[in-house]
């Protein structure tokens, strides 16, 4: 099989630091959630 493994640095510096690091940190792990659920999906083939 295929694993796939990410990891993840990000620095934001400026005004979309002042939104907090709390708030960016929780978002961007939502949207990562978001995207691999939605790639398990896309690469699952259908029941037979």
């Amino acid at each position: 099989g295929t694993r796939l493994v990410y990891d993840v640095d990000a620095h934001v510096g400026g005004k979309i630091a002042q939104l907090g690091s709390r708030l960016i940190d929780s978002t961007a792990r939502k949207l990562a959630a978001e995207f691999f659920n939605n790639f398990a999906k896309a690469i699952t083939p259908p029941p037979a």
